[in-house]
């Protein structure tokens, strides 16, 4: 999942509007307004991978 919630994060920082996302039958949709959220949800499951220094998301 944390590669497609990262994938996602990169859609709405590029300026897509919105960016959907599937987990088994539940879709996840996010919009230009969730970025941030959406970034915090990535480093936060990156933590817990042990990812955080592999693709880490980083906003300016």
């Amino acid at each position: 999942m944390l590669p497609q919630l990262r994938a996602a994060f990169y859609q709405l920082a590029a300026g897509q509007v919105k960016a959907v996302v599937r987990n088994g039958d539940q879709w996840l949709e996010f919009q230009k307004g969730d970025a941030k959220t959406l970034q915090h949800e990535v480093r936060r499951l990156e933590a817990i991978c042990g990812a955080s220094r592999v693709g880490a998301v980083r906003v300016r």
